[in-house]
């Protein structure tokens, strides 16, 4: 007879594999599967059989022609068997794999590169989430000139169940003429994170010139 019991279940190491493109200004995420090494300590229990040997003695007595008796004892091994259970612990290890429940897909574009007033700078995000559950998406909108300083920062969260379409206007920004660079950045599911970089101009029209 056997019989196994489950005792401990311990996560010895984690793979984790992300890679992210970004290309275009659209995030591709080619997430592989989560793959973990699980082993079980099981207490693998059987019957075994274990004998032991035994002495065992009688004495035997007998009378001679004269009428005495005299007695000695007679000794012989016995052995005798019974079944035990033995139990002994036994790791045993196995890998299961899982894929994220939470896994996007993510664009930003500003639409239009050239604008002639500040209020008419917009970007559109687009999020396609090919899993089912709703995910927290923490957002950070930051606007920088030429000459690298940071002029705009917002942020802002969403949450994604499926496919959203998400327009960003950029509120209370006003720039002068001159060349700058859209930055958006994205973070869920803890540490998975991306960011996008796109350009555009401000030329605003004085007495129909720029």
């Amino acid at each position: 007879m056997k019989r196994t019991i489950l005792i401990l279940i311990a996560i010895i190491s984690i793979n984790i594999v992300y890679a992210a493109d970004i290309s275009a200004f659209q995030g591709q995420y080619f997430i592989e599967e989560i793959c973990a090494e699980v082993c079980e300590i099981e207490e693998v229990c059987e019957d075994v059989e274990v004998c032991e040997i035994e002495e065992v003695c009688e004495e035997e007595c007998e009378t001679n022609k004269k009428g005495e008796e005299t007695c000695k004892d007679v000794c012989e091994d016995v052995k005798t068997c019974k079944d035990e259970e033995k139990c002994e612990d036994v790791e045993m290890c196995k890998e299961k794999c899982s894929i994220p429940e939470q896994l996007f897909d993510i664009t930003f574009v500003i639409e239009d590169s050239i604008i002639e007033d500040s209020n008419e700078l917009e970007g559109v995000i687009t999020y396609e989430s090919f899993r089912s559950v709703p995910t927290p998406v923490d957002l950070t909108f930051i606007i920088i000139d030429e000459n690298g300083n940071e002029i705009y920062f917002e942020k802002s969260n969403v949450v994604v169940s499926t496919e959203e379409i998400m327009r960003w206007e950029y509120s209370g920004l006003d720039i002068p003429n001159g060349k700058y660079v859209a930055i958006f950045k994205t973070i869920y599911n803890v540490d998975v994170s991306d960011e996008f970089e796109q350009a555009f101009r401000l030329n605003k029209i004085f007495g129909g010139k720029f």
